[in-house]
């Protein structure tokens, strides 16, 4: 599963209306991120939007699959990525709504790890085991 460079820079060109996006490397693939939150993927050349709850609905009445893999186990593992809209190319203004979807189910995922990560405690420093002496008058 590989992305085309000439792919990924038309991509993030089309994109480019959303803000920055600094592409990276994942999984033989692109990871596309605005201020820190992934918002989709590049796979073989296909573009995947993040999707979540919220935004499920509507990939699913555009009969946007989602993208699975098959673990080395046999398990099928299906994704929250979802494949983006053949027609959302043909229009601009189409594929930024789409991931602008994408963006926003990106934003709250960010947002839940970064609350997940700040519930988690340090555990509490363990008092000392030193023996108490008592001093002699």
């Amino acid at each position: 599963m590989a992305v085309s460079k000439d792919y990924l820079d038309w991509l993030c060109e089309r994109l480019e209306p959303l803000g920055p996006i600094p592409p990276r490397r994942m999984f033989s693939g692109a990871g596309l991120f605005i201020d820190g939150a992934m918002f989709a993927i590049i796979l073989d050349d296909i573009l995947y939007i993040k999707s979540d709850a919220q935004t499920a609905p509507q990939f699913d009445a555009a009969g946007c699959d989602p993208f699975r893999y098959e673990k080395k186990t046999g398990t099928t593992i299906v994704t929250a990525l979802r494949r983006c809209p053949d027609d959302a190319f043909d229009e601009d203004d189409l594929l930024l709504d789409w991931a602008r979807l994408g963006l926003e189910a990106g934003r709250r995922a960010a947002l839940k790890k970064a609350t997940r990560k700040a519930r988690v405690k340090k555990a509490p420093a363990k008092a000392s085991r030193a023996k108490k002496v008592k001093a002699k008058p």
